[in-house]
């Protein structure tokens, strides 16, 4: 073995060039891809408030609400509706759900780290359609994210409405259960013009009954009020919240291609090349004779 030991250091210099020169082949062989990229911020939704609790707090943000808005920015629906939009399935002959899948591979959506910012960014070959996809990506999420959040806000401000309009009803009969009380007992005094109190005994007021119909009467009162003020202020959130996505950093043409990675090209093919070329010199000294024809072996131990 120790005789073919050289082959060790000249199949690394060939394993060395070897790498090199295929790699630069792959390189050059590779399409030339651009990306484009755009950072987002999405909004979450307003409040949706409820109006059967009053008294609940404020719910808090979803931790996962991110997450669950990034993986729609990635659905079906979003990227076929940006195929159609810039008529990707014509522009490439090919079908709609084709082109949609090949626009999903070429996107990626990210969270930036430590902030609540999104990253959309598109790689392709052609400059133009990288930032066309993200553009398109953004305006069909914002579409579909506005139609979801309106229904939502559209069936929270039914439901308020109905609740207020009942919640009239309820004051309406305490009102007319509180004045009953009061005329059915206070007409002693009415043709005497003197305003009626309630009193204590005789034909004036039974005070526990009036105080009984006029605390059942404020309580219903200040519920509808509360009611009232949550309608209003969901139909002010709903108008100003008017755009769910803010777009800090717009998509761009890219000016120089992302790829093909010349230098993790030629590190790949540099360490596969001397790898390669190890293990077969290796292989070749194990198959080579270890000693010259007519060569005499050493003798044996003890011979």
């Amino acid at each position: 073995m120790k005789r073919w030991w050289w082959l060790f250091p000249v199949l690394a210099v060939a394993g060395l060039f070897v790498g090199v020169m295929v790699a630069s082949v792959v390189t050059y062989v590779q399409p030339k891809t651009f990306d484009s990229q755009a950072v987002v911020e999405i909004k979450p939704p307003g409040i949706i408030l409820s109006p059967f609790d009053p008294g609940s707090p404020s719910p808090e943000r979803d931790p996962k609400f991110l997450e669950r808005e990034m993986a729609l920015m990635k659905s079906q629906g979003v990227l076929l509706a940006a195929v159609k939009q810039l008529d990707l399935d014509k522009r490439w002959a090919m079908p709609a759900p084709d082109a949609a899948v090949i626009v999903e591979r070429s996107l990626t959506v990210e969270q930036l780290r430590g902030t609540d910012l999104v990253s959309i960014r598109a790689r392709h070959v052609n400059r133009e359609d990288a930032r066309d996809i993200v553009v398109a990506v953004i305006d069909q999420y914002r579409k579909q994210r506005s139609s979801r959040d309106t229904g939502k806000s559209e069936s929270a401000s039914k439901a308020l409405s109905e609740a207020v309009r009942e919640q009239e009803g309820k004051v309406e009969e305490r009102r007319k259960a509180l004045a009953a009380v009061v005329r059915t007992k206070t007409l002693l005094h009415h043709h005497e013009g003197v305003t009626p109190k309630p009193q204590v005994g005789g034909g004036g007021v039974d005070t526990e009954e009036y105080v009984a119909r006029k605390r059942e009467f404020e309580s219903e009162l200040e519920l509808l009020q509360s009611l009232k003020l949550k309608y209003v202020t969901e139909k002010v959130s709903r108008e100003l919240d008017d755009d769910s996505v803010v777009v800090h950093e717009e998509a761009q043409l890219a000016l120089a291609p992302s790829g093909p990675n010349v230098t993790g090209n030629m590190g790949m093919g540099i360490m596969v090349g001397l790898a390669a070329s190890q293990v077969l010199a290796l292989a070749l000294v194990l198959l080579l004779p270890s000693r010259r024809p007519g060569e005499i072996p050493p003798p044996l131990p003890g011979a």
